[in-house]
């Protein structure tokens, strides 16, 4: 299993050739990586499957307008609302639509609140999503008049605070492709002393230099490359919303042609 030690390991020994143990330090490499680890939650959880979710209820309030997400940093935003009704064994879900604020015009024109009141009467025909200062809000569409049960699901957000022995927020087939990033990224901090040779005081400061930035441009070449790989696959990947089984498969060179 891949985790945040490894990655630095690996970024070490497979990636960057090696360098001083404190240019770049293990706090270096292990920011980067925490970057790179939420950019690659952040581009899978914009994809059309739902990668990370999670879920809560939220109970209306007769006369209450709008309803805080209290998710903290998890919530990302949602994915669907359905009712939920524990006390009733026949109750049929129904999905209730998420709005834009400046479109729930095209969706709901009745009275400003519910004309129903009681418990479990589900009386939202949408619920508008906003932010306020940093703190997202539900507002259901009309104002309700009774007590119902609303399940939000929702994607993830913030990945939780990384640790060293934590796993890497990424589907197990891009761990590498996260590694790879993160070396791209803090290659420019590195420097390897034992390219000056023995006594590298001895060297002057415009050839250590060229030296350097040599090594950086080699290793960095192949890094790029494996780095666009990748990226490519990468997006097809997170993108792709059946399992094998399920439809028809796009195989590897199926988009060239027969000559």
């Amino acid at each position: 299993m891949y985790d945040f030690d490894r990655v630095i390991t690996d970024c070490r020994v497979i990636d960057l050739d090696h360098p001083d143990a404190t240019v770049p330090n293990d706090d270096a490499i292990f920011g980067k990586a925490c970057d790179i680890a939420q950019l690659r939650h952040n581009q899978a959880q914009n994809s059309a499957v739902a990668w990370s979710i999670q879920s809560f209820d939220l109970k209306t309030a007769p006369g209450k307008v709008e309803y805080p997400i209290t998710a903290g940093e998890a919530f990302g935003k949602p994915v669907r609302i359905h009712t939920v009704d524990p006390s009733d064994r026949f109750h049929c879900t129904q999905k209730i639509p998420i709005v834009e604020v400046q479109e729930i015009d095209e969706y709901y024109r009745g009275p400003a609140q519910s004309r129903v009141g009681g418990a479990n009467r589900h009386s939202a025909v949408a619920f508008q999503l906003y932010w306020k200062f940093g703190q997202p809000f539900l507002r259901p569409e009309p104002i309700p008049n009774d007590t119902s049960t609303y399940r939000v699901w929702y994607e993830t957000g913030e990945i939780p605070e990384p640790a060293l022995a934590s796993n890497l927020p990424a589907p197990g087939a891009f761990h590498r492709y996260l590694r790879i990033s993160t070396s791209v990224a803090i290659i420019s901090q590195c420097y390897w002393t034992r390219l000056l040779g023995d006594d590298p005081t001895k060297i002057e400061p415009e050839r250590a230099i060229r030296i350097m930035r040599d090594q950086r441009r080699d290793l960095l070449d192949g890094l790029l490359k494996q780095e666009i790989e990748f990226a490519r696959q990468y997006e097809d990947w997170i993108a792709t919303s059946h399992q094998s089984g399920t439809g028809e498969g796009n195989p590897y060179g199926g988009w060239s042609e027969d000559w």
